[in-house]
């Protein structure tokens, strides 16, 4: 029979479905976004091995068990997505959101000289700057001059050489818009056990596959580098854990 090259470059789409804390698989599997890499590692092997002593086998393996097998993977992905980004902090992931309002009767708002404070509500709206005036509502503060707004966050900033002073309560009156998103609070989680399947075409060939880990402890293997000039990949390890189904296992198939 001739030789044939069966040389392997693999590509693949990741999936993950997470265990409950009762090792229950719950939830849909879930596309995980890009992975940049993905290896099952070497498995580390505990052994117990008897030397002889007698002069014909002196320093010679004579008997030899395995008493434990470990094995772990790693995988890299790069999309800033919520999914991961929850496993990665090992946190618990929830929906946010704002309804677009306004309010309807100033609020009190203690100043800090030279500092930002919260007024409340984040995302104002630019297009209706708050109203800010002093405790008797006869002195209108002016932006720029006596504070400053970040839209984004919400916040003031009572500025050094203004009208307001330290520690004076303001009337503010806020318009806000609306918004959706979700929000990640980390480390809520002692453990995050998950599958993960890979649908898989090697690129060397034609063949499809499925690469699966029915069950593996994962562990961050990556710094989150919130400011930075490159773009930043988040980082899994884990140790693969043996269960009904067994550990891993590649099918290929036409």
């Amino acid at each position: 029979m001739p030789y044939q090259n069966e040389s392997y470059m693999g590509s693949g789409d990741v999936f993950m479905q997470a265990y409950d804390d009762s090792g229950v698989l719950t939830g849909p599997k879930e596309q995980v976004g890009n992975a940049d890499s993905y290896a099952i590692n070497a498995p580390a092997i505990e052994k117990a091995e008897r030397k002889g002593k007698m002069r014909q086998n002196w320093g010679q393996v004579i008997h030899s068990i395995i008493k434990s097998t470990e094995q772990s993977l790693s995988i890299v992905f790069t999309d800033f997505i919520r999914s991961v980004l929850a496993k990665i902090m090992m946190g618990t992931d929830t929906a946010t959101s704002q309804t677009a309002g306004n309010d309807a009767t100033p609020q009190d708002v203690i100043a800090v000289l030279g500092g930002w404070v919260d007024m409340g509500h984040m995302k104002l709206d630019p297009a209706t700057p708050p109203v800010v005036q002093d405790e008797t509502d006869t002195t209108t503060y002016v932006e720029d001059t006596d504070y400053e707004i970040d839209y984004q966050g919400g916040w003031l900033h009572a500025l050094e050489g203004g009208a307001i002073t330290d520690a004076e309560t303001l009337h503010v009156v806020n318009t806000w818009l609306a918004y959706t998103g979700w929000k990640v609070t980390a480390n809520t989680k002692t453990q995050v056990n998950v599958k993960i399947e890979m649908l898989t075409e090697n690129k060397a060939g034609s063949a499809l596959g499925k690469l699966t880990v029915h069950k593996v402890q994962l562990e961050t293997s990556e710094d989150l580098a919130w400011l930075s000039e490159e773009y930043i990949d988040f980082g899994f390890g884990g140790n693969i854990i043996t269960v009904d189904a067994g550990s891993w296992e590649y099918e290929q198939f036409d």
